[in-house]
This record gives C-alpha cells, structure tokens and sequence, in this order.
C-alpha cells in the first residue's frame, strides 16, 4: 500500500526530470513559471515535494513519467486496488479504506479512474454480495457508510488546495434516487479539475434542480442516477432541467445505472455518459487544465541554481 511517507518527501529538479521524462532545465522553467512548488535550499536549489509532483502527474499531459523514479515502485495495479478496496469493506476495516482512497490519491491515480475502476466496481461487489445473499443488509450499509467517510476525508484534503476564481458546477441525484456515492465521487472529480462544487445531493425533485441552476447559474450541470428512472415523466421531468440549463448557458450530462438505455440515445453522447471519466473529459473541455508545461531552459532573468 501506498503510504504518505514517501509523498511527503523532496526530490532534487534532476531526480523529477528522470521521473517525469524532462531536461532539468524543463523542470526548472516550470518552478518558475509555478507550475511546480518548491523550496529553496541555503545554496539556492530548488527542492519539490513529490505530492506537488503527482498533482501535476494527475494532470495527464506527460507521457513519458516512470512512477517508480518517484520512490512509488510499490504502487499496486488498479485491479488489486479494487480487490483490497472490497476486501476492507467486507470486513469493515475503515482504516485501510481510507488508506487506500487517499494513497490512490496521492500515488497519482486520476479521481475518475479511481471512481470508474476501483470504488465502483468494489461497491457494486458488495451489492452483488447482499443481493445473493452471501452478505448481510447490515454489511452493504456498513461497507457504504465507510467508503463514504474516506470520500469526505479526500474532499477535505482537496478542499485545503482548492484555487480562487474557480467555475461553478452543480449535480446531484434525481427524486426517488437515494444514494450517496455516485454525486460524491462526481464533486471530488470536479474539484480535482479545478471547480467548485455545489453537490444537492440525494432525491432532489426536477423543480429544485431548475431553481438551483437559475439561482446558481453554473457552468456545468450533472444529474446521476443510480436508480430507476424509468417512468416517461420523470424522464420528461428531467429533458426540463436540461432546457434550463441550456437556456442558461450551462453545459449538461446526465448519466448512471438508472437511465434506461432510451433515455442516454435520446441525450446523445454529449449529454449523457457512462462512467465518471465521462464527466472528467466535459469538465475538462469546459474548464481547460493549464496548457501542457513548455520545456526547454528558463529565461535568462529567471534562471537560478
């Protein structure tokens, strides 16, 4: 597993060159053009946190990056992360959740992916397991309420990074649709990427939605459903939040277990997808990450040993 000790330690410029596939002098532009944090030595060099390295890593726009020349050699692959995940839940283990959330976290790991192919399938292994039987009702609630508790304690760590000036999402689960996670999950992605997040949470009626949209005026608006939305005026119901929300200027994406299969070719993929990355990849396009870091050495005003 993954531990915080080794994210909380510095690396030299060189050491971060290695592991991101840069020229030192590359890394030493993005210290000073901020892309990267770092310290100064007595002697002037530049030290950097390998967290604010893996933040940057997050990011996607870098290639070429070997993990392990972070000191992360003991990362485990997404799959065993799942089964450890599911594992801990079982057995009702709080600690290694959160453990697992947050060194996911921190080794790198995209939230979307993290959301998509690790606390997704875990949880729904967990329904599975109640659903035949194999688990009871008592250790599927229990197995939410803790995945649920490590979310809230990787918000607040995100929360502590968040930047000013930020774009303004909203989202939430539609009436009739009682689960947590899903929204959740939504909210830690998008503000990851830079937003601020207005989560309504569980059972909110299409009209609160509407009013929400039109008092809030986001840029981007998410609707996920977990459970049945089925009838045609629930689905009616919603086509009306997302009039509002286009009427309004706000981008729209619905998605979930919930919607039938009619409903997301009705959307189409621009409004409807089925997996959080989905939602990562909108926000992303609506509120660009910062242009992929120049390379090359810094300016001569600007360079510093």
């Amino acid at each position: 597993m993954v531990q915080q000790a080794w994210s909380s330690k510095y690396l030299s410029t060189a050491q971060v060159a290695q592991a991101l596939g840069v020229g030192v002098s590359t890394v030493k532009r993005w210290v000073d053009e901020g892309l990267l944090p770092a310290l100064r030595t007595a002697g002037g060099h530049r030290k950097l946190l390998v967290a604010d390295v893996l933040r940057l890593v997050r990011s996607g726009q870098l290639p070429g990056v070997d993990i392990t020349a972070l000191g992360a050699s003991d990362i485990p692959t997404r799959e065993r992360l799942r089964q450890r995940l599911y594992t801990a839940l079982e057995r009702g283990d709080s600690r290694t959740v959160q453990r697992i959330v947050l060194g996911s976290y921190r080794s790198g790991l995209p939230l979307d992916v993290l959301a998509d192919e690790v606390v997704a399938p875990a949880m729904h292994q967990v329904g599975h397991g109640w659903e035949t039987g194999r688990l009871d009702v008592y250790e599927e609630h229990r197995g939410t309420q803790i995945i649920a508790a490590a979310l809230f304690a990787l918000k607040a760590l995100l929360e502590k990074t968040a930047l000013r000036n930020m774009p303004v999402a909203l989202g939430g689960a539609p009436e009739g649709d009682y689960t947590l996670l899903p929204s959740l999950l939504a909210e830690l992605i998008l503000m990851d990427l830079g937003w601020k997040v207005v989560n309504l949470g569980p059972n909110t009626p299409a009209a609160s939605f509407r009013k929400a949209i039109e008092e809030i005026r986001p840029k981007l608006v998410w609707v996920s459903a977990a459970h049945g939305v089925e009838s045609a005026e629930a689905q009616a119901e919603l086509i009306r939040v997302a009039e509002t929300a286009s009427r309004l200027g706000a981008a729209i994406i619905f998605g979930g277990r919930g919607f039938p299969a009619e409903f997301g070719e009705r959307m189409g993929p621009s409004h409807f997808g089925n997996r959080l990355a989905d939602l990562a990849n909108l926000a992303k396009s609506l509120h660009p990450l910062p242009s992929r870091p120049r390379r090359g050495r810094p300016p001569k005003t600007a360079r510093r040993r």
